[in-house]
């Protein structure tokens, strides 16, 4: 059986997405200064990042049988992302996510899970590509009981498993038991531990919070200053690498692609979190997800 350096289970979508001067508010209008679409949801978008860094990746998953998802298989074709167990169901559309985005960064988002939805226990215990796979990628987005079930296939075979708990939701005492690593952002780390993560300082307590819930290592978002990355080796600070920022759509996917990555190839976690953190650097030099993930050969010279 073939070894999957990553295996990501989670969303796939259509992504429409604009971008103007203010946030509409209700009943009002505002002209856009630009919009995109395409493939994307957590799970296509760390999916294509991780196949990018060099990674051979399998993505498990739900689209509809439609022209939506179509599209989205057609595009994780082209970028080189096994498609065996991304299941394609006829009684429910290819999921959509619409968000609009202000000068600021600030954003306003509506998800439509359609398909999404449907990803089932039995879809993904069928998955034999978790058998032989060295990371198991996964998020909230798709079943929580979905992805525990993957989780403990995964690791029973070997795995390490990570886990960005995006959308926020209650995570299974169980689930946390097995999950290697945490990356939640600062907002998803207040929702999970009940503190404000502003600084440094509080990003340490909610990481040392977390890493007492089961993961070996947690790295937690400080907004516009870094991550913080706690292991039993101790803590290591990823500062923000300064870069012309057009837009922070897809970073933390793209951060977390190549944590996943990383462990694949073994690398220590300094070397990881640098990894990581130039990957998401690069994602926000440009407008929207999958157009902005980096190549490795770009990534590999960017920062020299």
């Amino acid at each position: 059986m073939a070894t999957w350096d990553v295996v990501v289970l989670g969303s796939a979508h259509t992504d429409y997405m604009m971008w103007g001067e203010a946030l509409p508010k209700a009943n009002e209008e505002h002209y856009a200064d630009l919009f995109l679409t395409d493939s994307g949801g957590k799970g296509v978008n760390q999916a294509v990042a991780a196949a990018r860094l060099g990674a051979r990746v399998a993505l498990i998953g739900c689209v509809g049988q439609d022209k939506r998802g179509d599209a989205i298989l057609h595009r994780l074709e082209i970028e080189g992302v096994d498609l065996k167990y991304v299941y394609q169901i006829e009684d429910a559309p290819t999921g959509v996510v619409m968000s609009h985005f202000n000068h600021n960064g600030e954003k306003q988002t509506t998800i439509l899970k359609g398909a999404n939805a449907a990803l089932t226990v039995e879809d993904v215990s069928e998955a034999l590509v978790l058998g032989s796979a060295k990371v198991l990628l996964l998020q909230l987005g798709i079943s929580v009981l979905a992805g525990f079930k993957a989780a403990e296939i995964a690791r029973r075979n070997g795995a390490f498993i990570i886990l960005d708990p995006a959308p926020v939701q209650p995570i299974p005492d169980e689930l946390m038991q097995i999950v290697g690593l945490i990356k939640p952002n600062a907002d998803e780390a207040r929702q999970l531990t009940g503190i404000p993560v502003t600084d440094r300082d509080s990003a340490r307590a909610a990481a040392h919070r977390l890493r007492e819930t089961g993961p070996a290592a947690v790295i937690v978002q400080v907004i516009d200053s870094g991550n913080l990355l706690l292991t039993d080796q101790g803590e290591i600070w990823l500062p923000e690498i300064p870069v012309n920022r057009l837009d922070t759509t897809g970073a933390g996917d793209a951060f977390a692609a190549a944590c996943a990555v990383g462990i694949a190839e073994g690398m220590s976690w300094e070397a990881i979190g640098q990894f990581a953190s130039e990957s998401a650097a690069l994602t926000t030099t440009r407008y929207g997800a999958l157009p902005a993930f980096p190549k490795r050969e770009h990534l590999m010279t960017a920062f020299e």
